[in-house]
């Protein structure tokens, strides 16, 4: 699996993830000043930093670090971070108290060669921050918080010449946590929560050729990160990422969010694209590890207004009042089974009428909400692991598939509705009749309200020909039948049998 395409990108992306964790809460902290300094620094270089500084000076309980920079080595990009002076005081209970600069900046320069060189420098402001450091030695805790924390560009120069950016971000009453356990196998634990987030970004350039606008405003969020083995995940080379969550890395991270808005505006050369919407909540979730692989998205009450000279219409407008993607699957090579599912729901998707004039003129279609929930699980084990490359190269299904269930089936749109739900074990010793894949033995139960009342109004609609639907029809009658009392309603069973047949409402198929 490709998570961290080279080694420059994961040093920019390494790079803000620092200046964050800065302004957030340094990652370390010990029960005395000296050995808080001595973390931070242990933990600066586990994420590939090299910390510089002019000197040390204990003055009764506060240890003053004075000029302090932090250099990110790439194989691109130089990045410095100029935290100026901190201060580490012993509070006298155990805990020490941190003290950095109200603000402090990060410098870039790009000297490819090939292509522009890049100058650019980043400042990062913190208003009324405070930060206390507790814990053992080997395991720090930080407790943090600030009336608001914000970033900006100060400078940004192409070839020596200014280039017209604008980046704004501003965390109002930030709140959280963050845990360093050092050693040899050395882990950061983290939380945050803050009341609200704003980001303005706007690009325009040279020769006014184009120009990029983006802004989002959220009211709340909060999230968690854990990685485990930092060390390792700083040691990767090359694109695959694999053998390093197979020696033990391990990645999570969830996010939950609040009301929100959000536009995106892109011109270049005449040509015009703009999306603009808001939404009422969603969250993400991932987890990566040598035992378990996960991800999920959600959002409620979202909608999209987008407009654009490619666009046939002023505007367009989506909405929809529900959405998740998820799935979660073993990742350890087990003999026995483990479970997994997949969920794609998108519950009340609508269009505009600007959408439905250039798609149904003539108002045929009923112009109702669509909907689309597919709820599967199931349990399997991986014969080598879904990280080991015996895996990742395996021509057939990679292990044993023991069952496998449709919990939820959802499809509805323009008047047509159809239902199911089912369930299959497997035979692991045939891979035989289906070449490569455990033969499946089960039922699924389907019902369809509408479909021939919809291939009837396309067909009129000249979307869909006249021999196509005739030949969907009889497909309907032959695997369906028509539920009586109920217009236009069939249901249909469909059996796996143990002998190998397939049995469609009792009439063997197979």
């Amino acid at each position: 699996m490709n998570i961290f395409a080279t080694r420059r990108q994961r040093a920019l992306l390494s790079g803000c993830a620092l200046a964050a964790l800065l302004a957030g809460a340094p990652a370390l902290a010990q029960v005395t000043p000296e050995d808080v300094w001595t973390s931070w620094k242990s933990t600066a270089e586990n994420l590939g930093q090299t910390v510089a500084f002019g000197a040390e000076t204990r003055a009764g309980n506060v240890l003053t670090v004075t000029a302090v920079t932090l250099t990110q080595p790439t194989d691109g990009p130089d990045i410095v971070f100029e935290m100026g002076d901190m201060s580490f005081a012993d509070q006298g209970d155990g805990t020490v108290a941190i003290t950095l600069a109200p603000s402090f900046t990060m410098s870039v320069t790009d000297r490819p060669q090939y292509g522009e060189a890049v100058d650019a420098r980043m400042v990062m402001r913190l208003e009324g921050f405070e930060l206390v450091a507790s814990g053992e030695p080997a395991e720090i805790t930080y407790d943090y918080g600030a009336t608001a924390i914000s970033f900006g560009i100060e400078r940004f120069e192409v070839d020596g010449e200014p280039f017209d950016i604008v980046v704004d971000a501003v965390l109002g009453v930030v709140e959280g946590s963050y845990s360093y356990v050092g050693g040899d196998e050395p882990a950061l634990y983290s939380d945050v929560a803050a009341d609200s987030l704003k980001l303005d970004v706007r690009v325009i350039a040279p020769e006014d050729e184009g120009r990029l606008v983006i802004n989002l405003a959220i009211d709340g969020f909060e999230s968690t990160s854990n990685i485990e083995r930092m060390d390792l995940l700083n040691a990767l080379e090359g694109e695959d990422i694999g053998p390093a969550l197979l020696e033990g890395l391990a990645i999570a991270g969830d996010i939950a969010y609040g009301p929100a808005e959000f536009g995106f505006e892109f011109e270049e050369r005449g040509d015009r694209t703009a999306i603009s919407g808001s939404a009422e909540s969603g969250s993400g979730l991932m987890e990566m590890s040598a035992d378990a692989l996960a991800y999920s998205i959600t959002g409620q009450g979202t909608t999209y207004t987008m407009s654009g000279s490619e666009i046939p219409l002023p505007e367009i407008t989506v909405s929809y009042e529900d959405l998740a993607l998820a799935f979660a699957l073993p990742a350890a090579a087990s003999a026995e089974p483990q479970d997994f599912s997949l969920l794609v729901r998108l519950v009340n998707l609508v269009l505009d009428e600007g959408v439905w004039s250039m798609a149904d003129p003539g108002g045929a279609l009923p112009h109702d909400p669509a909907t689309l929930i597919v709820d599967i699980a199931g349990r399997a084990n991986w014969t080598y692991g879904l990280f080991d490359p015996r895996t990742m190269g395996s021509d057939g299904f990679p292990g044993d598939l023991h069952a496998l269930e449709l919990r939820e089936l959802v499809a509805s749109a323009a008047g047509a509705n159809v239902t199911g739900e089912g369930a299959f074990i497997f035979d692991n010793a045939d891979r035989q009749s289906i070449p490569g894949i455990p033969r499946p033995m089960g039922e699924v139960t389907l019902t369809a309200v509408g479909l021939n009342g919809l291939m009837d109004k396309l067909v009129a609609m000249g979307l869909l020909p006249q021999d196509q639907a005739a030949s969907a029809k009889f497909m309907l009658g032959l695997f369906a039948s028509q539920v009586e009392g109920q217009e236009d309603t069939y249901t249909s069973k469909i059996e796996l049998t143990p002998e190998g047949g397939i049995v469609a409402n009792g009439q063997p198929l197979q």
